[in-house]
């Protein structure tokens, strides 16, 4: 078959052609032309325009309260470092406040000495009541509770115990303090009742004087020797004679309450601790006085009062027969800044025992005595 007749020849110009290959790096230069013949278009975007606002306020960094806080009660926050530095302070308190009185217990505790049987005893002692009606001590009991316990306390030291026990003897009994005595009163015997005044000087020197009726009885010791003289004013008779060693040891252990500490105070080698022991249901410290030999003197201080209520004599008399005085120094009142026994009984052995008590009922203190009182020129 013959095709189909196309156009003539020449009527239509040739069909474009294939521009050559470039180079890399080469221009097109027909780029330009041929863009609006290709279906792909670049459009220029023009960027959107934004409204201009006005800046907004910087905001404050938010705290990390999940790490570091606390949250207490009434939405109160507590800093963590803070909390638990409070919590180690109160801790350190309150350890301190259990431990340290716990310390001075346990360190009390192992000071403590070891309790003697004289401790035990005198413990028991003191529960014992006495049975004498004229004497109750539980007022000084209470004023000197402290000085006994200090005084028990040295129980074990029989060189300190003497000077500690005439110490608070002095302070419970204000002798050290008192120069003179007067004392007046009433003496009875078995079978008569007479007058009696007392002047006592420091240390050592009495001057006794015993009236009834128309009989005046004086007894002096001057520190050395005694002397007695009897007056009987109704038959117009005297007597005098000095007296034996007896008797004047036997006139300083009735009229002399002071006489242990005013010893010490002169010449302490003379005073010595002999230990406790009860008498009368009281337990007392026992000191032992030798200074008028041949005599051994006792006193019985009161474990609680340090003042003395019983003392004992004990020895051979001129005739080498045995002499024993007893005195008991009873209802014990305050005068003034001093303590003194309301009552003194007094008991003498030998070939005869003689009984006497002195009911006191006037005393003076620190008076001007004069030294004539006490001699035995002038008696």
């Amino acid at each position: 078959m013959r095709p189909p007749p196309g156009p003539p020849m020449g009527r239509y110009p040739p069909p474009p052609q294939r521009p050559l290959r470039r180079k890399p790096g080469e221009a097109d230069p027909d780029g330009e032309s041929r863009k609006g013949r290709c279906l792909i278009r670049e459009e220029k975007k023009v960027p959107e325009q934004k409204p201009v606002l006005a800046p907004e306020p910087e905001k404050p960094a938010a705290r990390n309260t999940k790490s570091t806080d606390y949250q207490l009660l009434n939405g109160i926050r507590v800093n963590k470092g803070f909390f638990w530095l409070s919590a180690l302070v109160m801790f350190l308190i309150v350890l301190a406040t259990i431990s340290v009185p716990m310390y001075y217990v346990i360190s009390n505790r192992i000071n403590q000495p070891e309790e003697t049987a004289d401790d035990r005893t005198a413990a028991a002692a003191r529960e014992t009541k006495s049975e004498d009606p004229g004497f109750d001590a539980a007022p000084l009991r209470d004023s000197f509770q402290e000085i006994k316990s200090a005084a028990l306390k040295r129980i074990d030291d029989p060189a300190t115990m003497v000077e500690e026990i005439m110490a608070y003897n002095a302070q419970a009994t204000g002798y050290e303090l008192a120069r003179t005595f007067s004392l007046e009163g009433r003496v009875k015997t078995a079978t008569r009742e007479y007058e009696m005044n007392l002047f006592i000087k420091a240390p050592n020197q009495v001057r006794q004087v015993l009236t009834m009726d128309e009989m005046k009885v004086t007894s002096i010791y001057n520190g050395v020797a005694g002397e007695l003289m009897a007056n009987d004013f109704a038959k117009d008779r005297s007597m005098d004679r000095a007296m034996t060693r007896a008797q004047s040891v036997s006139l300083l252990m009735s009229a002399m309450p002071s006489m242990p500490l005013w010893q010490f105070n002169v010449d302490p080698s003379f005073i010595e601790y002999a230990g406790q022991r009860s008498h009368d249901g009281v337990m007392c410290h026992v000191l032992r006085n030798t200074a008028l030999p041949p005599y051994v003197i006792e006193h019985f201080l009161d474990t609680e009062t340090f003042v003395e209520h019983y003392r004992t004599l004990d020895g051979l008399d001129e005739n080498d027969q045995r002499f024993t005085v007893e005195v008991s120094l009873k209802d014990y009142q305050q005068d003034g800044e001093f303590m003194v026994p309301t009552l003194i009984e007094v008991r003498e052995k030998s070939a005869i025992e003689v009984t006497s008590s002195f009911q006191v009922e006037k005393t003076r203190f620190n008076q001007g005595l004069l030294p004539s009182l006490f001699s035995l020129d002038n008696s």
